[in-house]
């Protein structure tokens, strides 16, 4: 199992990078109200945003279980979240809230 842990003000776990932040910034954890520690926050990710992270499995596999949080703060107008494995995208999710 591979797990990442987000602590607030600490640097970003390895092999997480962004694409396209909000003015190009540079991807932080920050805290967010209740809650607590998250990837990006405030002024960070928007519109075409693209948070990567790689997980080598080392092994070869037939299925895996990815669970994961995400949170939508601000206006979301309809973008989409995807998930891809094995340079294939296996999940996608259209977020709208306001």
């Amino acid at each position: 199992m591979v797990e990442d842990t987000f602590t607030a003000d600490a640097a970003v776990p390895t092999g997480w990078s962004a694409l396209n932040t909000f003015n190009n910034a540079p991807l932080t954890v920050s805290t967010c109200g209740n809650y607590g520690p998250v990837l990006g926050g405030y002024q960070q990710l928007g519109v075409d945003a693209l948070l990567v992270k790689c997980f080598d499995t080392a092994t070869a596999h037939t299925e895996l279980i990815i669970d994961m949080e995400v949170v939508a703060v601000d206006s979301f107008d309809g973008e989409n979240i995807f998930v891809m494995v094995d340079g294939v995208q296996a999940s996608t999710c259209r977020v709208r809230c306001r």
